[in-house]
């Protein structure tokens, strides 16, 4: 009898606190259940049409891009895209990294993309993907870039503006008629290689060649280029803010203007027909060696062997040069501001020089023609087995060989002795 009370009490005290609970929600109605929507996930058609695009088409050798890359215009005709979509497919290239020449492929491919769109201006963001060529190939619009790219940036580029932020490979501007390239970082090789027009600028430094045969157009260098400047050149200009060390500047070059704001390295001018060439630091040997017109100037000093073998051309000197200026020279003139050192114009068939500091010994030595002058003091064994031509001497003197055959010296302008 006292359990089944005991239960009893037990099952009511549960009810009694049940219903306590329910009233303090009375208030609150019944939620009616409804029914939940599913995510309607829409493919984005235009990256699909992209991505079937990209995967159906193998692009030919570098030696035939121009064939790969009017194939995939010809893919891309009559499809609607805008820049944005540009740039959500230049995020999924990640995807495709790892396949065969995916570095040509993908720059070609964004090249069309961009050239095809009707949009103007494009931001690509490559971080992810280092090292695509040949981006912006055949190039006529806007596109900044962040991230590193591979070679030929800006190949045949005709117009419009390439901003890059990070680093270049080899042969940014290749052959671009138009439009401007900035690169902010470094550059490996041939920058403006066979250059026609536009501007290109990179601010950081350059491995070797720059602006080698180009015909016109301007390219300016932040940094300093490690050699090679303006090799067989025919047009434009080439400014160097930097440095060249390791010298070459100027081979073959035919015409434009080269600007060295800092040392410019040895044999600069070899070889050349036209054009200009100024550096306003310091050179190495062999400065305007076999050089056969247009006119270098520097406004430091230049080490040995400068004019050798020069037949035309204008060289000027503002510091002092080492031992054998104008060796064997065949034409042109030199002037030289400061010093120089022995055996000048050795050799010598024709053209001038003239130093307004000192020389050092054997000045004209062997000399055949041509003409020498020295403002200021000059060393012993002046005309040493000269056999022609003229030394004129304004300052002192050691000694006028007598193993001379010909030519004639002249001691503030009076002839003072005859071969």
């Amino acid at each position: 009898m006292t359990e089944a009370v005991t239960t009893y009490n037990r099952k009511k005290s549960r009810r009694i606190a049940t219903l306590a609970l329910a009233s303090k929600f009375d208030k609150y109605a019944p939620e009616v259940e409804k029914e939940v929507r599913k995510t309607d996930v829409q493919p984005d058609k235009t990256l699909e049409a992209f991505k079937k695009i990209w995967s159906a088409w193998k692009p030919l050798p570098p030696k035939k891009c121009d064939k790969s890359y009017e194939t995939i215009c010809a893919a891309l005709n009559g499809l609607s895209y805008n820049a944005a979509d540009v740039g959500r497919f230049a995020l999924f290239l990640v995807e495709f990294a790892g396949q065969e020449n995916f570095s040509l492929k993908a720059g070609l491919f964004l090249s069309a993309l961009i050239n095809n769109c009707p949009d103007s201006d494009f931001t690509l963001y490559l971080e992810p993907i280092d090292k695509i060529s040949m981006l912006g190939f055949r190039n006529s619009k806007n596109i900044a870039i962040r991230g590193n790219v591979g070679n030929s940036l800006g190949l045949e580029m005709k117009d419009g503006k390439i901003v890059l932020e990070g680093n270049a490979k080899a042969s940014v501007g290749m052959n671009m008629t138009g439009g401007s390239i900035e690169v902010s970082g470094n550059a490996t090789s041939s920058v403006g290689l066979c250059m026609k027009g536009g501007a290109l600028l990179v601010k950081g430094n350059v491995t070797a060649g720059v602006g080698s045969y180009m015909d016109a157009g301007e390219i300016t260098i932040e940094g300093n280029v490690k050699k090679e400047i303006g090799w067989g050149m025919h047009g434009g200009t080439i400014t160097v803010k930097g440095n060249c060390r390791g010298g070459d500047v100027g081979i073959g070059m035919e015409g434009g203007n080269i600007k060295i704001e800092k040392d410019g390295g040895s044999s600069v001018g070899t070889s050349m027909t036209g054009g200009t060439i100024e550096i306003e630091g310091d050179s190495g040997k062999t400065v305007g060696e076999h050089m056969r017109g247009g006119s270098i100037q520097l406004k430091g000093s230049a080490g040995n062997l400068l004019g050798e073998i020069m037949t035309g051309g204008d060289i000027i000197v503002g510091g002092n040069v080492g031992h054998g200026l104008g060796r064997h020279m065949q034409g042109g003139s030199v002037l030289v501001k400061g010093n120089a050192g022995n055996c000048v114009g050795q050799g010598m068939l024709r053209g001038t020089i003239r130093i307004e500091g000192n020389v050092g010994d054997d000045c004209g030595r062997e000399m055949v023609g041509g003409r020498i002058d020295v403002e200021c003091i000059s060393g012993s064994n002046v005309g040493h087995k000269m056999t022609g031509g003229e030394i004129h001497l304004f300052g002192s003197y050691d000694s006028i060989s007598d193993l001379r055959r010909g030519g004639k010296v002249y001691h503030d302008g009076k002839l003072v002795s005859i071969g």
